[in-house]
């Protein structure tokens, strides 16, 4: 060319030629390495970002040809991974304009295209497909679309939900809004006029379009900007529209949530980075961390935080989430009066989405507008209240009977709760206050969530202090009434009450202590006494709450009794000058706050210190000093458990077996998590504990059997073996009898397991009655089976065998520590039945004096009836051993 005279044709870049090479990949020709071209395309995509539109656009259009066929293709789902990646990359508006959605189009395509087949003689069954609702009726002979390739593109709508992020809400304003209009229109129309399919692929359309609406609203730019022009389209559709209303108000909560989640994630960054900067500003920060993971609520608050955050893209500001949060605020009177309504039309099963959707506006109105609408709703809860059954002018909105209308508005207000200012939270206590006595106990579940909702302690810390002695009289007058329905939540309110009852009981016993040693007894015994009353009371129902057959609630108490106490392990490690305090499984106290306080006091110039041996012994001599104080601190945080130990202690001599019973799984569950604090004080303990074993009362001894458990697997082995010649005997002592022998079986063989693993055969064997040395013997053959087992498993697996490894699984199942009540107090062996133990054996019936499996002939079973039988018998552990008696 350059000899010719003529300019050199430009050779395209690089990267042209790699897409050409891209799309040549997916072409039919090269269809069997489709699973091997996507994931590069894919990749290209995500390198090239939006820059790929240009570049690939030819892709795109391949991907939209294979996307049309992609229920047939054995790459699928490579193929949704490449398609996602090319919307993650464009975004919706580059991507719809190589492959639009063409839905008003691919109805008349449709519609065509069965006029075209009926009048070709290809109509079914001989019915009018125009003039049916059948479904399928878009879908010819082979399962594609009647109207090929000129078909819509709804397949395209589920990978745009999954994918968008960071778009333009004003692409949906301009260009997806008017499109669901005429197709909403149009369904009108057709349905009026008898054309049933026609109104059912045009309301499909629309619907495609709106549930599109949240996928624009994740993490949009132009949020602040976009969403005036939307309000109003979004109100009128919630308004008219029952079927739009799970994505619209999805929507809305997005679009609150992300961007309260974006502030509060600044904010706190913000924090911590200006308390990095202060050694005693960090800890400080640690201690409320630690207070925020023992907290349920906020632990879980933070997850959702969380989850919503982790897509957050990195452009999406403090600035844009504060405007996007004002934009949405800004038209809060006009959603929430709509939302009043839903709510109190919808039937109960369908207000979650709307509860919420409530919720997440009162957190950003202000607390004027929303106190005004408070009120509205807190008049009709106080008319529907006040109003008599059958009354003429009775308020019938909100339900059908009246208890079903005060909960209605009960749950409304409840929605409202974490954006009142203190005047109208004042108003909440009002009226929830009275009604924790009623005994309808749906309205009495209610009135206990409002007011767990105003005690939560991470968002109204405030109104708590200031109405404490409300709080506290209106939980001790309803100490005797609650539904078990609503135990759960007057839980809640005992936790967030009791930290401060436990403060005032403690500085009672302080200064009836100042009082006593001035030589007052009859003053000291009232100030003792008027500390008491209510931390009793309240703390005599949490531990009953640990016997509720609802397992959340079950769940609930234990968990408040652990973190009583570690609440005054805290303040005593803050009041001592320590650090973050852990009380982990092991119960390891404050040792950790010891070691932070200690730090790090090498001194940097020591170099050019001129006194450095002074220094070093001057250094020793502090080290010394601070240990012996850390080491008074933990002594005085372990105090601080033990005492609370003792306090739960005194429900032990309940006057009833169901108090007794919990005191003594309330005691387990203190062990479990605080055994290196109370092992001076639980040998003390299992005396009483074997003494109310002897007492017979079946609830009473499976609790006091699952204490012992505990002991046997917490405490340190040489305190163990102390015990046992006072433990074993008491254990084994619940099977003397016919009767105890039929409901403690397992429980007792389960603990005695226990025992032999950790204080070894020869320590128990030693204190175990002769009566029982037949269990030990059955427990060492049921031992070697189980190793010849594991052996021949093992030799199997190296040989290749498929046999799964028993070494494996209790390898998996032994590494389960964490607390389960479910476990330690169980019923599953009260019946004597057989069945696998848990810690390796089985359950084989057991002679009147003795837990060592007999003979089916003395137990009038008839015995086997032939060898293999009986060689399947003595396997499962049922043959009778020698010595059985």
């Amino acid at each position: 060319a350059r000899a010719a005279g003529r300019a050199a044709p430009t050779r395209p870049p690089p990267v042209v030629g790699v897409a050409n090479a891209l799309r040549a990949s997916l072409g039919f020709r090269y269809r069997a390495a489709w699973p091997i071209a996507l994931p590069v395309v894919a990749a290209a995509f995500d390198r090239l970002g939006p820059a790929a539109g240009p570049i690939l656009g030819g892709c795109l259009e391949a991907l939209g040809e294979m996307g049309a066929h992609g229920e047939g293709l054995q790459c699928r789902g490579q193929l949704t991974l490449c398609l996602s990646a090319a919307v993650k990359a464009l975004g919706p508006e580059q991507v719809l304009s190589v492959l639009p959605l063409r839905l008003e189009e691919g109805v008349d395509a449709e519609i065509a295209a069965i006029r075209n087949g009926r009048s070709n003689g290809f109509d079914r069954d001989g019915d009018d497909a125009m003039e049916t609702d059948a479904p399928g009726a878009e879908l010819d002979e082979n399962g594609g679309n009647v109207a090929g390739a000129a078909g819509a593109r709804l397949w395209l709508v589920p990978l745009l939900r999954q994918a968008l992020r960071g778009c333009r809400v004003g692409y949906f304003t301009e260009e997806m809004l008017p499109i669901a209009r005429r197709l909403g229109k149009r369904a009108v129309e057709a349905k009026a006029a008898g054309r049933a399919f026609e109104a059912q692929r045009c309301a499909a359309g629309e619907s495609a379009l709106w549930s599109l609406l949240p996928a624009f609203c994740r993490w949009p730019e132009d949020a602040a900007e976009s969403f005036p022009g939307l309000a109003p389209a979004l109100g009128n559709a919630l308004s008219s529209r029952a079927d739009l209303r799970g994505p619209l108000t999805e929507a809305l909560r997005r679009l609150i949530q992300q961007a309260r989640a974006a502030i509060n994630a600044d904010a706190k960054a913000k924090a911590n980075a200006d308390a990095g900067a202060d050694s005693d500003g960090e800890e400080e920060e640690e201690d409320d961390d630690d207070e925020d993971e023992e907290d349920e609520d906020r632990a879980r608050e933070a997850a959702a935080a969380a989850a919503i955050l982790e897509d957050r893209p990195d452009w999406f500001s403090t600035e844009i989430a504060e405007a996007q949060a004002a934009a949405v605020a800004k038209y809060a009177r006009n959603f929430l009066p709509i939302l009043f309504n839903l709510f109190v039309a919808a039937p109960p099963e369908r207000r979650g989405e709307l509860s919420a959707t409530v919720g997440c506006f009162a957190q950003v109105t202000d607390a004027t507008s929303l106190g005004g609408f408070f009120r509205t709703v807190l008049k009709k809860l106080v008319k529907v209240t006040s109003d008599a059954e059958n009354a003429p002018d009775a308020l019938t909105e909100g339900g059908a009977t009246k208890s079903a209308r005060r909960c209605t508005f009960m749950d409304l207000s409840l929605a409202m709760v974490p954006g009142l200012d203190a005047p109208a939270r004042d108003l909440v206590f009002k009226a929830a206050r009275p009604a924790t006595g009623e005994k309808d106990a749906a309205v009495q579940k209610r009135a206990y969530k409002l007011l767990a909702a105003l005690m939560k302690p991470s968002t109204h810390t405030e109104w708590l202090a200031n109405n404490a002695d409300a709080a506290e009289e209106a939980l001790v007058e309803g100490a005797g009434s609650c539904a078990p329905a609503a135990r759960r939540y007057r839980l809640r309110c005992v936790a967030a009450l009791l930290p401060s009852l436990m403060e005032r009981e403690a500085k009672a016993e302080e200064d009836a202590a100042a009082v006593n040693a001035a030589g007052d007894d009859a003053a000291a015994t009232r100030s003792a006494a008027a500390g008491s009353g209510s931390f009793t009371v309240l703390l005599s129902e949490l531990i009953v709450a640990t016997k509720e057959t609802n397992a959340r609630t079950r769940q609930q108490a234990f968990k408040l009794l652990v973190d009583i106490p570690r609440g005054m392990e805290r303040r005593a490690g803050r009041a001592n000058g320590g650090g973050r305090i852990t009380g982990g499984a092991g119960g390891g106290g404050g040792m950790l706050g010891a070691w932070l306080a200690a730090g790090d006091d090498d001194d940097d110039d020591e170099e050019e210190n001129e006194n450095e041996n002074e220094n070093d012994a001057r250094h020793r001599d502090d080290s010394e000093d601070d240990d012996m104080e850390h080491a008074q601190a933990s002594e005085e945080m372990g105090s601080g458990v033990r005492k609370f130990f003792m306090t739960v202690l005194a429900g032990v001599v309940g006057a009833s077996p169901t108090m007794q019973s919990a005191a003594v799984m309330a005691l387990a569950r203190l062990l479990y998590e605080f055994s290196a604090q109370l092992v001076s004080t639980v040998p003390e303990l299992l005396p009483a504990v074997f003494a109310l074993m002897q007492g017979g009362h079946r609830e009473v001894v499976k609790a006091a059997l699952g204490f012992i458990k505990v002991a046997a697997v917490r405490l340190p082995q040489v305190e163990l073996a102390n015990q046992l010649a006072d433990m074993v005997p008491a254990l084994l002592a619940c099977n003397d009898d016919e009767d105890g022998y039929n409901r403690f079986r397992g429980k007792v063989k389960v603990v005695v397991e226990r025992l032999v693993k950790r204080c070894g055969y020869g320590a128990v064997e030693a204190v175990t009655p002769q009566a029982h040395i037949a269990l030990l013997s059955h427990m060492k053959k049921e031992e070697f089976r189980n190793e010849k087992r594991r052996k021949a498993s093992i030799a199997g697996s190296e040989m290749g065998g498929g046999g799964k490894s028993i070494a494996g699984k209790s390898a998996k199942t032994g590494r389960r520590s964490a607390w389960n009540d479910a476990e330690v107090f169980s019923d599953d062996d009260e019946n004597g039945g057989g069945g696998m133990s848990r810690f390796g054996g089985t359950r084989g019936g057991l002679g009147a004096r003795s837990m060592a499996p007999t003979s089916r002939r003395e137990a009038g079973g008839g015995g086997p009836r032939s060898a293999a039988e009986a060689h399947a018998l003595r396997a499962a552990g049922g043959a009778r051993l020698p010595g059985a008696k």
